[in-house]
């Protein structure tokens, strides 16, 4: 790989593809799903909401697919500004002000939630803040590291940043990889890390080290790494538009296999079952079979990643990600004097008043806070 201090020309930007936020926004409102319903539902069987928390009983993959888009999107810029001079100062500025600011917000909310041991605080909204996790361990995001430990996700108010531990993880290692290794051998590389994490599933006891740590996830993160290798590629392009209706096919038929999960009602349990360290790399690969089909313009699947309301999910995705869990805390404290529970008509309207409260919540983030600075880290050019 060539790079010249010298270069003048800046690298062209990665081509905007509203589809793509569309896609994002479907990941963010899954996992909203989730922990808005099968995460907290103690529903009677038979019921009519047992029957509608079974049918989103797999929107946890809302972060799989993530990860996909993730690793799609940084290659992506990354493979672009290859010969820039600015390679890491201008990518790592920008990843910190797009991540950093609402992200830090959070922290010092649960820093200060946490002063006098709590004590100040209701009882009811205590799972919000209280941890065995070392405090220092979110400013560096490290939490991750410290979960398979003591087998939990942390401070309820924290507890999704797990994923944003394992993707902050992922930008420090793959910039240097693509940056030090030649063109040639990016494929090798990524693929063998892509192989590698299934593998360590396999090996390592089915628990929270191999949902929350970056070797166990690097299927998905290196899934849209390849995808991002082959759309930069002009010959893998065009045979991903052209062959759209093949690839298509695939994608169907990659997705039956989630309806007879949904219809056992696949919570995270099934991880756990013989042949659960495959869940993940098929999920990373029919996620990335997804993106390819976005870009390669597949009209229905392409139109609807296009929605209106996909497309605004997208935009807030960040806010609404990181400020949910706190948002359905909060609802269910203030309303009904207790955690978040789903069983019955009330507290189904308490928790979609709460999912109301979380997507107001993101847009006033969006707007007050992660636009900001996000629209003066573009100022900085590769």
């Amino acid at each position: 790989m060539s790079r010249n201090p010298n270069r003048s020309d800046a690298p062209s930007p990665l081509p905007r593809i509203p589809g793509l936020d569309g896609v994002r926004g479907l990941a963010a409102l899954g996992v909203l799903v989730w922990h808005f319903g099968p995460t907290i539902a103690a529903v009677e069987p038979g019921s009519a909401l047992a029957y509608a928390c079974r049918a989103v009983s797999l929107s946890w993959a809302g972060v799989d697919l993530f990860f996909a888009l993730s690793g799609f999107l940084i290659a992506s810029i990354l493979l672009r500004a290859a010969d820039s001079p600015h390679y890491f100062s201008t990518f790592y500025v920008r990843r910190a002000a797009r991540i950093l600011p609402l992200y830090f917000v959070l922290i010092a909310v649960l820093t200060v939630g946490n002063l006098g041991d709590g004590l100040f605080i209701p009882a009811v909204l205590r799972p919000l803040f209280e941890s065995q996790l070392p405090g220092w361990s979110f400013p560096v995001f490290a939490q991750n590291l410290f979960m398979p430990g003591i087998d939990d996700f942390g401070p309820k108010l924290t507890s999704v940043t797990w994923s944003l531990a394992v993707e902050e993880q992922f930008y420090l290692i793959l910039p240097f990889l693509l940056w030090a290794t030649p063109r040639r051998h990016h494929v090798a590389w990524v693929l063998a890390c892509f192989l590698a994490a299934p593998l360590l599933r396999a090996l390592l006891p089915a628990g929270t080290a191999t949902y929350v740590l970056l070797p166990c996830r690097l299927d998905g993160l290196m899934a849209g790494v390849l995808l991002a290798l082959a759309w930069q590629d002009t010959r893998w392009r065009e045979a991903l538009t052209v062959h759209r209706r093949k690839l298509l096919l695939l994608w169907i038929g990659l997705a039956l296999p989630a309806v007879m999960l949904v219809r056992g009602g696949a919570g995270l349990w099934v991880l756990r079952l013989p042949g659960g360290w495959l869940v993940n790399t098929w999920l990373a690969v029919w996620s990335t079979l997804t993106i390819a089909l976005v870009l390669g313009g597949q009209q229905w699947l392409a139109s609807f990643f296009q929605l209106r309301l996909l497309l605004w999910l997208g935009k807030i995705a960040y806010g609404l990600y990181l400020l949910h869990p706190a948002m359905l805390w909060l609802t269910h404290a203030a309303i009904l004097g207790r955690e978040p529970v789903l069983r019955d008509g009330p507290t189904a309207a308490v928790t979609a008043l709460a999912a109301l409260l979380s997507l107001v919540a993101a847009a006033v983030s969006h707007r007050w806070i992660e636009e900001p600075f996000v629209r003066r880290a573009r100022a900085l050019h590769y």
